[in-house]
């Protein structure tokens, strides 16, 4: 903490020191530091402790370097990792690498990315509407009790939130020839938020330009940059996913989905969970915080609220178009749901900024034709009264979300005795693991059979892929018959296998038991709840490794104990219990 406290007081004397000067340099130093500092206390579990970190890393085990040498050379989940991450990150991480721990990397990376994404956010208010507007927005954007769950793990989400901050101050600028670097910037980093970017520039030029389509100077000043930086986002991402001959297939639709029976009726959402669009809008606007916003915008600025900085309505109005139509022909890909989110602090960061302004600028008692007198805490403004009394009603709005339990969406693996008996394994074996311990690729540098987190129904090949090793190993892994594991082993050339304790006394006692969807659906259909599995009978002399909860096993030394003569075990029922 002594990081936060010499952070902090930095903070403090750039702010003094700036308060009066007009030009905004020093004061987007200061509004760097405290955000940073702010960034530091609320992921400070995860600083703290290197067990700890972000989901998503265990998407990106190519990220790992040195321990990438350890991985076989064709690795089918490491070329698609690769393939499903952003071009920049794989560049900026793997070089990274070299010089220290990558995981430690990301943890940084999410402490920089908020607070540029603030310097941007008050460089944005302040055009919008000077000093006082930036400092508005910047109080809107760090108070905001979601804004720093977009940045933890240093991923693309992160990237993209100053990028699309850009977005909307380039609108307001009407700087239009900015777009071509930046959306080329914008697709390198996450293509995504380039077509959010895209859809921003289409809803303006349909609200501001529709009747002077045909002016040439628009051609020329506007529809031409904008036109140039859509062809630079096309190509790049038809390189990559269109023309491309990456071998994962092509892209599903609704009825690739809806005719595959391991989902259900509700589609992919049960594999990657999606909210529909009017539950992402409920979460978003529907509770006392929004709504009090929403408000007390409405009431501020009565008629004014739609003449609000250009860029905000076309943001909020492009994020809700691309949801639906992601919702509708995309089978809720797991990227729409981001549009809102990434979007929404902004505009109620730029929102808050006019509505303080408007308070601000009016200078009396009365807001609107309400005339209510607020309370002004004696010689406190009443913008800043107004201020403090919604913070208290977000803080008691979002009271268990503004430090997420296990320190900003951090999640601990430090299962270090199992990672170092997978690394000390000679060679470069396959490692045939449960899925659910999706870190081991990350934490051991060691390529596996399967894994949750990269079990990806979006490329059809590939998921036909999943699709038959998972059948594979969950026949091998809690069946007991002794030719299923040969042939499992013979398929995949595997040379360990990793046997969790804990997955088979689940199994056993519990009908219903859940491994992730739609795999535990196939689970329950075709494998019998009983004790039978061989791979948990296996002996302790056997074992490669063995701890509490995990053991190792070779492929070697169990084909040898499963050829081997051995007396006949009276198994218990099925439910589990002796048999009477």
């Amino acid at each position: 903490m002594v990081v936060v406290v010499v952070v902090m007081v930095g903070a403090v004397v750039v702010v003094v020191a700036t308060a009066n000067k007009k030009a905004p340099g020093g004061q987007l130093v200061a509004v760097f530091l405290i955000a940073l500092a702010q960034a530091i206390v609320l992921h400070w579990k995860v600083l703290s402790h290197v067990e700890r970190f972000h989901d998503n890393w265990r998407q990106s085990p190519h990220w790992i370097n040195p321990a990438r040498a350890a991985f076989q050379p064709d690795d089918l989940l490491l070329r698609y990792a690769e393939f499903n991450t952003g071009q920049f990150e794989n560049w900026l991480y793997q070089s990274l690498a070299t010089l220290g721990p990558d995981i430690l990397w990301g943890k940084l990376a999410a402490l920089l990315l908020y607070a540029l994404t603030a310097v941007v956010v008050y460089a944005t208010g302040y055009a919008m509407r000077g000093r006082f507007g930036g400092i508005v927005a910047t109080l809107f954007f760090t108070c905001f009790p979601s804004s720093f769950k977009i940045f933890v793990g240093g991923y693309s989400s992160g990237m993209s939130m100053p990028l699309l901050c850009l977005a909307v101050l380039f609108v307001f600028r009407r700087r239009w020839w900015a777009f071509v670097p930046l959306m080329a910037l914008q697709v390198i980093v996450y293509p995504m938020v380039a077509i959010h970017t895209g859809m921003l520039l289409i809803v303006d030029t349909l609200y501001h330009d529709w009747r002077r389509l045909k002016d040439k100077q628009l051609w020329w000043n506007k529809l031409l940059p904008l036109a140039l930086a859509a062809t630079i986002v096309i190509v790049v991402i038809a390189s990559k996913y269109l023309i491309s001959s990456h071998g994962f297939g092509e892209l599903t639709d609704r009825v690739d989905i809806g005719n595959r029976i391991e989902f259900s009726s509700k589609g992919r959402g049960y594999l990657i969970p999606v909210p529909s669009f009017t539950h992402q809008m409920d979460k978003f606007w529907g509770n006392p915080f929004h709504l009090s916003l929403l408000a007390l915008a409405f009431v501020v600025l009565g008629r004014g609220v739609l003449r609000l900085p250009r860029g905000l309505w076309s943001l909020f109005v492009a994020s809700l178009v691309l949801y639906v139509f992601a919702d509708l022909l995309l089978i809720r890909l797991y990227f729409p749901n981001r549009y809102v989110w990434r979007s929404f602090p902004l505009i109620m960061a730029f929102t808050g900024a006019a509505t303080a302004s408007e308070i601000r600028e009016r200078g009396k008692a009365s807001i609107a034709s309400l005339h209510v007198r607020l309370c002004r805490f004696g010689s406190l403004p009443r913008w800043a009264a107004a201020a403090v009394l919604l913070t208290a009603l977000g803080a008691w709005t979002f009271k268990k979300t503004l430090i997420p339990p296990g320190g900003s969406a951090g999640r601990s693996y430090a299962h270090f005795a199992l990672y170092d008996a997978i690394k000390a394994l000679p060679g470069r074996p396959m490692i045939a693991a449960p899925p659910k311990r999706s870190e081991l690729p990350v934490m051991t540098g060691r390529t596996v059979l399967i894994t949750k987190e990269l079990a990806h129904p979006w490329w059809t090949e590939y998921w036909k892929i999943q699709v038959e090793r998972h059948h594979d190993f969950f026949r091998a892994y809690f069946g007991n018959n002794p030719e299923q594991i040969r042939s499992t082993i013979n398929k995949y050339h595997i040379d360990y296998w990793v046997v969790d304790r804990h997955e088979f006394v689940g199994f056993q006692r519990h009908p219903r038991f859940r491994y992730f969807r739609p795999f535990d659906r196939w689970i329950a259909q075709h494998l019998p709840r009983s004790n039978r599995s061989l791979l948990a009978s296996v002996p302790r002399r056997l074992q490669v490794w063995s701890g509490k909860r995990f053991f190792i096993v070779s492929s070697e030394g169990l084909l040898a104990w499963l050829n081997a003569p051995r007396p006949k075990v009276r198994w218990p029922a099925r439910t589990g219990g002796p048999r009477k």
